[in-house]
């Protein structure tokens, strides 16, 4: 079997080598035009903020757009099939524009319930100030009256709020994680729900939890769950006048871990000057990867910085826990992150382009941090759609493909689709060596694993958004098959379980009712 695996590696890296233009970060020309699509929706001031990935392959965009001539913003939503094209199926055109009546309705996170229904946090504004926005759509498109008050919710804590994200948790409860002023300053708000939007009264204090960790202003804006159901809130917070990266843990309650940080909280400054947070993932090891800018004299770059599972830096990780790439001079931020299988850390972003304002910015890390120059040029991607592009999050599609999508010029909702680790052409080579069944799942998979030799393989399961969720499995193979449980109470939707084995890595999706 050694030999065989030693084949099998090698048959991999010669494919590699041969389809360069397969190459981990570039286009994949099968999709769209030479990699791209681009829809003219003929609406003004579309801003794209997140995608996910339904179990059909189709992709959910939510946003904020204006019609043409109308003054108030409302909540965009749009569906693209697998090929990119826009579904018709979904309120006939494809896309659809939410008014809640108010100035400023914005959509900035969504999530799918196992039902397929889709969930959107957000906020508005109510004349005076902003309130959190909650929306519940069939999966045609329609209002789910079903959901709040006819398919909506919105939440006002008394002063100003804005609902930041959105997520599913088991049960289909929903948690959301919002952003509250008290007065005095900005806080962190977490709230739980109900399938039906009624408030879940046994998180926090009546559906609530409220926290003022530094005494100053902190903004979250992403969050992750972590395998025993507690929560890690990012965000960017004041420190001694700068504005600063932070995480925040809690309980799956919504009770602040005292053992995290300074009961609960840490901060993180990466150089000199200010920094943004926009986006948070744990690793398979526990370890907390936080994304966003930095600030070198008047322009900005990608900082990351990861932390270990108890808030302190990870002093492996770049140069004392963070890493900054200044890609091109201007301002430059990283939207998403994505933890390979490898441990590779993959990030979307906007770049300042050669010949446009803004361009889609790709990079691509080492797990010490260090840029992989075997991604795109010298570890960095771009992709031109017009004269401003804003890249959105990054959505593994297959074995081999990711895909990002965003907007361009603030009328067109645009997409890419890329080469990742493994060349498409490999694709029946990994099947003869690496199955799943039953697929769909419930509780437990089966994994078939022909060609591997006795090495330990590490098999990590992931979800649609790229975070590990669980590593199953480290051991050493004895048996050419071997039966996975999954976590109990896993919410139904897509997932992926990656398999590592030395210098060979595979992917391959799986379906959880």
């Amino acid at each position: 079997m050694k030999s065989i695996l030693i084949f099998t590696v090698f048959y991999l890296s010669s494919i590699l080598m041969i389809l360069s233009a397969q190459s981990p970060g570039s286009l994949d020309i099968t999709f769209g035009t030479d990699g791209k699509i681009q829809h003219n929706t003929g609406l003004k001031d579309l801003l794209i903020y997140q995608s996910v990935l339904k179990e059909n392959g189709s992709v959910i965009v939510t946003g904020k757009a204006k019609e043409t001539g109308a003054s108030d913003e409302s909540v965009f939503v749009a569906v693209l099939k697998p090929d990119g094209d826009l579904d018709n199926s979904f309120n006939n055109t494809g896309y659809r524009l939410i008014d809640l009546q108010m100035t400023e309705d914005v959509g900035k996170s969504l999530a799918l319930q196992s039902n397929g229904k889709i969930v959107i946090a957000g906020w508005v504004h109510n004349g005076a100030n902003f309130d959190i926005g909650l929306i519940r759509n069939n999966p045609d498109g329609s209002v789910d009256n079903g959901f709040g008050n006819s398919g909506k919710l919105i939440i006002n804590m008394g002063s100003t709020e804005f609902g930041m994200v959105v997520k599913i948790l088991p049960g289909d409860k929903i948690l959301l994680v919002s952003r509250r002023y008290n007065g005095i300053n900005s806080d962190i708000a977490l709230m739980r729900f109900l399938p039906d939007g009624m408030t879940d009264t046994s998180f926090g204090v009546n559906g609530l939890s409220t926290m003022d960790f530094s005494g100053s202003h902190e903004y979250p804006y992403d969050c992750v769950l972590l395998n025993d159901g507690s929560i890690v809130v990012a965000g960017d917070s004041e420190k001694s006048g700068y504005s600063v990266f932070f995480a925040a843990k809690f309980s799956k309650d919504g009770v602040p871990v005292s053992t995290f940080g300074n009961n609960g909280f840490v901060a993180y400054q990466v150089g000199t000057d200010h920094n943004g947070v926009s986006s948070v993932k744990v690793q398979t090891d526990g370890k907390i990867v936080i994304g966003g800018y930095a600030y070198e004299g008047s322009e900005t770059s990608f900082a990351l910085v990861r932390l270990s599972s108890d808030g302190t830096p990870d002093h492996t990780f770049g140069s004392g826990g963070s890493v900054t790439t200044d890609i091109r001079d201007g301002s430059e931020y990283i939207s998403d992150i994505m933890i390979q299988n490898d441990g590779k850390i993959l990030v979307s972003g906007v770049g300042r382009g050669l010949v446009s304002n803004s361009d889609f910015a790709i990079a691509r890390y080492l797990a010490d941090g260090s840029s992989d120059m075997s991604f795109g040029v010298n570890g960095l991607v771009f992709t031109d759609f017009g004269n401003t592009d804003m890249a959105a999050n990054i959505l593994p599609v297959s074995d081999d493909r990711f895909m990002i999508a965003g907007n361009a010029d603030n009328v067109n909702l645009v997409m890419a689709r890329y080469h990742n680790n493994q060349p498409s052409s490999s694709h029946e080579l990994i099947e003869s060596i690496f199955n799943i069944y039953p697929n769909p799942a419930k509780s437990m998979v089966n994994i078939k694993l022909s060609e591997f030799g006795n090495d330990p393989v590490s098999i990590v399961l992931k979800n649609s958004e790229g975070s590990s969720v669980k590593l199953l499995s480290a051991e050493p193979l004895t048996e050419e098959i071997i039966q996975v449980a999954l976590p109990e109470n896993l919410p139904s939707g897509t997932y992926f379980i990656s398999l590592s084995q030395n210098q060979l890595h595979v992917i391959k999706k799986v379906i959880v009712l």
